[in-house]
């Protein structure tokens, strides 16, 4: 994705690892080794992560250079894990049906979905390779929130080297919204500029997707501390189980 292409370099200044996203997924965790596929997975930090601690993971992205990324850290600690450049509607074709525990979605990944019938067919996808209560881990951005209050940004992330500009662009008559986002690289001022369409699901989404693919009542969360989620969090976070 041309998006993600460009400011690769820099993902993970701009995107570090999150310690509370894997302790999150660890909470779910209650054998010694488990399969575990990581949809989305950037450049591989929670998948490598979860890798160490025993557990069978397969790491996914549609962006060609995170995976090499990933795939160079798995060479350099050593690790079993597995990483494949593919889209995250071919989840089925790429594993056996009731051999997964645990799905990983995080980063927002979901919301690069065009509408609600290619989340459905996302959902019923992971349905199918889950074992019977396996679960699929969620985390998007609350677009309850962002819809509700018309917001035009988010926080500017900034790191040593880059700042990282997010604004959100709302079309009349259009259910997507415009991802905007600006990198400036602080050593030479250059800019690097991306825009992308995202698809802004919402709570109630979540609950009749889930219902419509044989999911269980979705569980939501403010964060990855796991505590109350709201219209006025920022992020949402799910757990789906099958």
């Amino acid at each position: 994705m041309q998006f993600y292409k460009t400011i690769s370099p820099w993902y993970n200044q701009i995107f570090p690892f999150n310690p509370q996203q894997l302790n999150f997924v660890l909470s779910y965790i209650d054998n010694p080794k488990i399969s575990i596929t990581d949809i989305g997975c950037a450049s591989g930090e929670l998948a490598l992560k979860l890798s160490s601690k025993g557990h069978n993971v397969t790491g996914i992205d549609s962006d060609r250079e995170m995976i090499q990324q990933a795939e160079r850290k798995t060479l350099a600690l050593k690790l079993d894990s597995e990483f494949i450049t593919a889209n995250m509607l071919d989840t089925k074709t790429l594993f056996r049906p009731n051999s997964i525990d645990i799905i990983i979605c995080f980063g927002n990944t979901l919301a690069h979905l065009k509408n609600l019938k290619e989340i459905s067919n996302f959902f019923s996808q992971c349905h199918h390779i889950l074992k019977k209560g396996g679960k699929i881990l969620l985390q998007v951005v609350n677009y309850d929130n962002i819809i509700e209050n018309r917001k035009e940004s988010l926080p500017s992330i900034e790191s040593k080297e880059v700042i990282f500009h997010r604004n959100y662009k709302f079309e009349k008559g259009s259910p997507l919204i415009r991802f905007h986002t600006q990198l400036i690289i602080k050593k030479n001022n250059h800019i690097i500029e991306n825009e992308i369409p995202l698809f802004p699901i919402q709570s109630t989404d979540f609950k009749k997707i889930s219902k419509e693919t044989s999911f269980r009542e979705p569980v939501f969360f403010g964060n990855f501390k796991k505590e109350a989620w709201s219209k006025n969090t920022m992020p949402t976070v799910v757990v789906c189980e099958k």
